[in-house]
């Protein structure tokens, strides 16, 4: 198993906050009835994982402090 780095979790989170730009974007641009406009709304979604782990993050540092 691998050992994770705070630098390779900091550069999915800014992948992962990127597509979501990116799907939004599409979203925006792409005319309603489309796959693309479909796509974009996939991509969009990927910012749910980035906040749960960022939520997972804060829960960690409160539980180190507390200790």
């Amino acid at each position: 198993m691998k050992y994770v780095t705070s630098s390779r979790r900091q550069l999915v989170m800014a992948t992962l906050l990127g597509l979501a730009i990116v799907g939004a974007a599409m979203r925006y641009w792409a005319p309603n009835p489309s796959t693309a406009r479909d796509i974009g709304t996939l991509l969009m979604v990927m910012w749910l994982p980035a906040v749960g782990n960022i939520i997972a993050f804060a829960v960690r540092q409160l539980h180190k402090r507390r200790s």
